[in-house]
């Protein structure tokens, strides 16, 4: 049966908050120090990272099995497929802002 309805043609929204992007510059930061690697009792910052990761997965709505854009730098891994590093790299694009 056709409809007489007009479809309206939204641009979709993003998922990207303020808040994402906070957590997101702060994950960076433990990063570009190399904190991330080492616990807490070893003079590095791991906990406080992998929560932030933890966090700013929630937010942005990902499953777990779907990749961070944290963790998208250098090239694709094999076993990963591409539509997935595709999407990571995206909403890591839109959190740094480009």
């Amino acid at each position: 049966m056709p409809t007489t309805r007009v479809p309206i043609h939204r641009p979709p929204q993003s998922r990207v908050t303020n808040e994402a992007r906070a957590l997101f510059a702060r994950a960076l930061g433990i990063e570009a120090n190399d904190d991330h690697q080492f616990w807490e009792e070893d003079g590095g910052n791991r906990r406080q990272y992998l929560d932030l990761a933890v966090e700013l997965h929630r937010l942005l709505g990902l499953t777990p099995w779907q990749m961070s854009p944290i963790d998208v730098v250098g090239e694709r891994p094999d076993w990963l497929r591409p539509e997935d590093w595709q999407q990571a790299s995206e909403l890591r694009a839109e959190l740094i802002g480009a």
